[in-house]
């Protein structure tokens, strides 16, 4: 069965530190509150498996209840990168890293790029980090995880092998939850609709339609089903509407705010950190409230799956 957004009701807290986390990007702390909201409606039995879990940030926050301090977030201490580089893959210093509200438990996590490895390792919250390629065989046990989370699936090529990856690390009875786009979200991107020949189209998709478009399957459910999963919930979120509204935000041109923002001296950023936070916040509760009352199929998906046996 497949049930539409159920609403969000937004958790105030959750909603702060991940705003805090994305300050410079707005629009994905918003979206990382949907995702959030969701996701902790699910349980997750220990051990619990971060798959993709980059930075390692929103798990930190949204599973774990993880607070950081004002100094920390995904852009602090970013180190020097180029207009084709990956901005989250850059090299960056740790050392300013406090955590001021120590997760509930401690996880595993698996990424393929070490400097986001690092970051996560600063965090406290993972048991084991493992570097990974997630195209290949996983690197673990049978039945070695309780429950398997992951908001970065759909970026894997190879995505079909994963799911019976995740299925064989599974235990019995192993649940995973995971996010993914269907081909709504891929039809309401800019290079969609407008010919790539464009330098603004291309400027503001900055690859994502390229990146995320050639990785959905026909069907996630069918996907799913086939690599031996049980499907215990399926839900459909995310407009239309704040698809585009992503398009345009700060994601193409973020790389000069965070320059600028680690320009700064530590007062100061603190000083327009806070007065980002306590301006914007309002505007995403308020917009999440207005989101669950659209009338829109969905362009996003969460999974709870199951391994049968």
């Amino acid at each position: 069965m497949v049930r539409r957004d159920p609403g969000f009701r937004t958790d105030r807290e959750v909603g702060r530190a991940l705003l805090e986390a994305n300050w410079l990007r707005p629009e994905t702390a918003a979206w990382r509150l949907m995702d959030a909201l969701l996701l902790r409606r699910v349980k997750l039995p220990d051990p619990v498996l971060d798959l993709g879990c980059g930075d390692g940030l929103f798990s930190f926050i949204a599973i774990g209840r993880g607070r950081m301090g004002l100094d920390h977030d995904s852009y602090s201490g970013l180190g020097k990168f180029t207009d084709s580089s990956d901005i989250y893959n850059s090299g960056r210093s740790t050392s300013k890293t406090k955590v001021t509200k120590r997760p509930r438990h401690r996880i595993t996590g698996v990424d393929h790029k070490q400097n986001l490895l690092d970051q996560a390792a600063s965090l406290q919250y993972y048991e084991r980090l493992v570097r990974h390629d997630l195209n290949k065989d996983l690197p673990f046990e049978d039945g070695s995880f309780g429950s398997i989370f992951s908001n970065t699936f759909y970026w894997i090529k190879k995505n079909a092998g994963l799911a019976r990856e995740c299925r064989r690390i599974l235990r019995p009875g192993g649940r995973m939850a995971v996010f993914v786009p269907n081909k709504r979200f891929v039809r309401n991107l800019i290079l969609a609709s407008v010919p790539s020949r464009w330098h603004w189209a291309r400027f503001l998709d900055n690859g994502m339609y390229e990146s995320i478009g050639q990785n959905i399957p026909p069907s996630w459910r069918g996907l799913f089903t086939r690599a031996g999963f049980e499907i215990e919930s399926h839900t459909r979120y995310m407009s239309d509407r704040f698809v585009k509204f992503h398009n345009i935000g700060t994601r193409s041109y973020s790389r000069y705010m965070i320059q600028w923002a680690n320009r700064m001296g530590t007062t100061e950023r603190r000083k327009m950190k806070r007065q980002v936070v306590s301006d914007i916040l309002p505007a995403i509760t308020s917009y999440l409230e207005y989101e669950s009352r659209t009338d829109s199929p969905g362009c996003f998906e969460m999974f709870v799956l199951r391994n049968p046996s």
